[in-house]
C-alpha cells in the first residue's frame, strides 16, 4: 500500500502573505519536530494543521461586524516590535 505523507508543503508568494508568515515562524520556533522553515518562503506542517473553507460572503461578514459592535468587541492592539 501506497501511504502518503501526513505533511503539506505551505508556499507563501502572495501579498497578505506576512500574518501567515509570522504565525508559521512562530509555530516552528514553539514545535520545530512539527512544523519546519524549509527556506524563505516554504515550510512544511502537519497535514491536520491545515484548513481550507470558503470565504464567508459579505453578508456574512457584516452581520458578524454588527454582532461584534453591538457585544462591544474591539480588536486587540498589536504589540509594538522589539528590535
Amino acid at each position: 500500500m501506497n501511504r502518503k505523507p501526513f505533511s503539506s508543503t505551505i508556499r507563501l508568494r502572495t501579498p497578505p502573505k506576512f500574518i501567515l508568515m509570522e504565525k508559521l515562524t512562530r509555530l516552528s520556533k514553539k514545535h520545530p519536530e512539527q512544523v519546519c522553515k524549509k527556506d524563505k518562503h516554504n515550510f512544511t506542517v502537519p497535514k491536520r494543521c491545515v484548513s481550507v473553507r470558503e470565504p464567508y460572503s459579505a453578508e456574512r461578514r457584516k452581520a458578524a461586524s454588527e454582532r461584534a459592535k453591538a457585544a462591544g468587541y474591539r480588536p486587540p492592539i498589536p504589540k509594538p516590535k522589539a528590535d
